[in-house]
């Protein structure tokens, strides 16, 4: 049971109500934003993102053991390794949410494996041979130039590719598997790779966002999957000197106690000299606009109150009402 208030603000009403969310597949608006379910945990979105990863859930949340788990199993522990040498300043899909997302696509239509015969003939066991760096040196100055720099981060994001349009379902993830297939081969035969292919995986590998990069994957194999769309790189929080702005008003106020203007101090000093990732300063923020929303309702509890007007009565308008009851 909880008692709600009809005083709250939004951000009050967020702040009583995230506890029963907190691990659920549901989201609340906060602000601009909404705070929600993402991969089994709660984080601040935008709301395109936060409703996408909405339907994500309620896809993958039915799937059931298929024939094939194990083998869909044994191909995600191979991308594993290829997925931990990624760069670190971002971090992708766990392996569960991606196996639920293959298992959720199983036997949608006729035109996807059935069996694990089927999808074994479509994502075909790499024999190594294409992961081969074996090219013939004709002098030790070459040896450098083997494999530059490049080529290993196009072949990272070729596998970052593989792993995430799984997160968009197995049909994705079976092209995926096709197309690194294709560009390794091209590598063992010296060959350069589709020029599309390579723009890819390198935008993959700069983009530190999960949900943005499965913008591309989607883009990029034309998937008409709701809720993917272009965001902000940061959600729309205010700073710290917008805030102690729409703070003013409050400090210079003479309604506030000392202990109450001492909370809000010392929480914009701690905002306004924060640095960190965006999900603790939220946490700040939710803090800050909750004061403000807070603040405004002791205004106008107490300041009615103190400006209340003070009534004056005349002499001469007591005389005549003592005469009227006089009469009576």
């Amino acid at each position: 049971p909880l008692e709600l208030s009809p005083e709250w603000g939004i951000f009050q009403w967020f702040e009583a109500l995230r506890p029963m969310v907190v691990g659920a597949p549901l989201d609340l608006p906060v602000g601009l934003c909404r705070f929600g379910w993402r991969l089994g945990k709660m984080a601040a979105m935008f709301p395109e993102e936060s409703f996408f990863w909405q339907d994500f859930f309620h896809r993958v949340e039915s799937s059931i053991p298929k024939s094939y788990g194990v083998l869909l199993e044994d191909r995600l522990s191979f991308l594993e390794v290829g997925v931990a040498n990624a760069s670190s300043d971002y971090s992708t899909a766990p392996r569960e949410w991606v196996l639920k997302s293959l298992l959720a696509d199983g036997d949608v239509n006729e035109n996807r494996p059935r069996t694990a015969r089927d999808l074994e003939s479509v994502l075909e066991r790499f024999s190594g041979l294409e992961f081969s760096h074996g090219k013939k040196i004709h002098h030790f100055k070459e040896l450098s130039q083997a494999t530059g720099d490049t080529e290993n981060q196009v072949r990272t994001g070729l596998v970052q590719l593989v792993w995430e349009s799984g997160l968009l379902g197995l049909p994705f993830f079976i092209r995926g598997w096709s197309l690194l297939r294709e560009s390794m081969a091209q590598w063992r035969c010296q060959k350069p790779i589709r020029e599309d292919y390579e723009k890819l995986a390198l935008a993959l590998l700069s983009c530190p966002s999960l949900y943005k990069r499965l913008v591309l994957i989607a883009r990029f194999w034309n998937a008409d999957v709701d809720h993917l769309e272009s965001i902000l790189d940061t959600l729309p929080l205010a700073n710290g000197k917008e805030l102690r702005e729409r703070f003013r008003p409050f400090l210079n106020g003479r309604f506030l106690k000392d202990f109450e203007l001492k909370a809000a101090r010392d929480l914009l000093t701690h905002i306004e000299h924060f640095v960190g990732d965006n999900e603790a300063y939220f946490e700040l923020w939710v803090q800050a606009e909750g004061l403000l929303e807070r603040f405004s309702l002791l205004r106008y509890k107490r300041g009615f109150l103190a400006s209340a007007p003070e009534e004056v009565v005349e002499v001469s308008a007591l005389a005549k009402l003592k005469g009227q009851f006089g009469r009576l």
